[in-house]
């Protein structure tokens, strides 16, 4: 039996705020005084990815999940502004969980958080299965071009997680599977019998089997 999993997709711009002290000089009748005022300075760096390229890059993790019958369905694509939980553009681990579990939890599907600096463990992406949240950062060429098939690859590897799949060793034989941690080239999308069936046996895949 097929799976088709909703997902919300998310293209944050996030906001850092920087704070400064600034001296500014005040006339007073015949004298001046120098006062001291704190100032905020607000810069905001956009997500990288465009709706089209979102759409793209699902339609590539969903060419990966065929065997196993399941599919992700983008359902909503939102541009939003959220604030920096740690007050600076490049996205940790820790700020994934923070959002993901707050302003942009997940509803009824999976939550897909799309930035443009992302320095998770997995390199490029992550995933918090008990969240049902994912986030992929825009990785780009030597010229600034998004790299949409190695991304592609990234992609369906969170959706793995999210699948209740771990990491396989890495060895001669994972080198071309889909779950081998760490840097893989884009065409690493194989899965094994194993995998799908754990996949399709996950509670995400169950919960929204047709």
């Amino acid at each position: 039996m097929a799976s088709t999993i909703p997902v919300d997709a998310y293209l944050l711009t996030l906001r850092v705020v920087t704070r400064r002290l600034v001296e500014r000089t005040v006339q007073s009748g015949h004298t001046s005084q120098t006062r001291r005022e704190r100032v905020e300075d607000t810069s905001e760096t956009p997500p990288g990815f465009t709706p089209d390229a979102v759409r793209a890059l699902i339609a590539m993790g969903n060419r990966v999940w065929t065997p196993a019958a399941i599919t992700f369905q983008l359902r909503n694509t939102y541009p939003r502004s959220a604030q920096a939980p740690s007050n600076t553009a490049g996205l940790t681990d820790d700020d994934f969980r923070a959002l993901a579990s707050r302003d942009f939890a997940a509803r009824d599907g999976i939550s897909a958080l799309f930035v443009r600096s992302f320095s998770g463990a997995d390199g490029g992406g992550g995933a918090m299965e008990p969240l049902r949240s994912c986030i992929l950062c825009a990785l780009r060429g030597p010229s600034g071009e998004l790299l949409s098939q190695l991304l592609g690859s990234i992609l369906a590897h969170e959706f793995g997680h999210l699948l209740h799949l771990s990491h396989e060793p890495v060895t001669e034989a994972s080198i071309g599977n889909l779950m081998r941690p760490g840097a893989r080239p884009p065409e690493a999308t194989n899965l094994t019998p194993a995998q799908i069936t754990v996949a399709q046996g996950s509670a995400l895949a169950r919960r929204f089997r047709t």
